[in-house]
């Protein structure tokens, strides 16, 4: 009859496997990402319509999210409509992100609530908690929406009415990356979609003031989902926060120790070694996540640790026993 110490042992390896699913794949929201993007129609006024398959994104660093950054101050204008009034997300209106861990902007829908998050001083790096307006799209009204962002507070006001305030003791934008993509009607990876129609989209900061929508400013999204996940895939930096990436290192480091210790050989450690990249892969099929193999680079690391420390302990066993 196995030992508890031996079943725990064996335990072990899987439930940190388990949760290291968990924590690549969570929420399951998997999918096979073959939706095509484009622009937004345009209607006779003006008028861009979003359909869930509609996004404009920026090719390459905005100068007005640098002189927000250098100014410490941003004015966002919207006139929204939604199409639909039971959205998930949040459904992206507009986003100013690095990636999935590192948003600097996000203003969108959850159900019929409209929702802002703002990185700034007394948020995370995701900028929650958020600023939430309930029922705000309950009805498929024109609503006009205004960010204010000064050196003192944060407000934002619907219909003319300030709706929320929150007062600031810092600078609000000090941990904004000025190379952040700007995208308006989804994520960058495309898989929030919002379904609505814009006809006013500006940003001022340092009294410049500067229309997203004009022509040439932002470029349609004529991609499909899984081109952009796939390159997402070869940036050359990690896009986890650090602490995410210790623990993972920890986590990958003790299963391939005690895996290794119960069947030592090259095949196993050539799956201990492809199982970061397996999970990673995973995640172009799961929505919400935003995949680097630089993230698995770093997971193998503690692979290879683990098979390190094994051979140490077999030669000093070695030679201990020729002695």
């Amino acid at each position: 009859m196995p030992s508890p110490r031996s079943i725990f042992r064996k335990a072990v390896p899987g439930l940190l496997i388990l949760g290291l699913i968990v924590e690549a794949w969570f929420p399951f929201g998997f999918e096979v990402p073959i939706r095509a993007r484009r622009g937004p129609a345009v209607d006779q006024d003006g008028t861009r319509l979003f359909d869930g398959h509609s996004a404009l994104i920026s090719s390459s660093a905005q100068a007005w999210v640098a002189a927000a950054v250098d100014n410490q101050e941003l004015h966002v204008r919207i006139e929204a409509r939604t199409t639909d009034v039971n959205q998930d997300g949040p459904a992206r209106i507009l986003t100013v992100s690095r990636n999935v861990y590192d948003s600097a902007l996000l203003v969108g829908q959850q159900g019929d609530d409209l929702v802002m998050e703002l990185r700034h001083p007394n948020s995370d790096g995701l900028g929650n908690p958020p600023l939430t307006v309930s029922g705000a799209f309950s009805d498929e009204h024109w609503h006009a929406i205004a960010l204010d962002i000064d050196s003192r507070s944060v407000q934002l006001t619907l219909d003319g009415v300030l709706v929320q305030q929150e007062r600031l003791t810092s600078p609000p934008l000090a941990g904004w990356d000025p190379a952040s993509r700007v995208t308006v009607g989804d994520e960058p990876s495309g898989d929030r979609p919002w379904r609505g129609a814009l006809r006013l989209l500006s940003v001022s900061t340092g009294g410049e003031n500067l229309g997203l929508m004009a022509p040439g400013v932002l470029q349609a999204a004529n991609d499909i989902v899984w081109k952009s996940r796939l390159q997402g895939l070869l940036r050359p930096f990690p896009t986890d926060p650090w602490p995410i990436s210790a623990l993972r290192i920890l986590a990958f480091a003790v299963v391939a120790g005690v895996t290794l210790a119960h069947r030592p050989g090259k095949g196993t450690l050539i799956a201990l070694v492809a199982m970061p990249f397996v999970l990673t892969f995973g995640k172009v099929f799961v929505m919400g996540r935003d995949p680097a193999l630089a993230d698995s680079l770093l997971s193998v690391v503690g692979v290879l640790l683990a098979e390190v420390q094994r051979r140490v302990r077999l030669r000093a066993d070695l030679t201990a026993t020729r002695s």
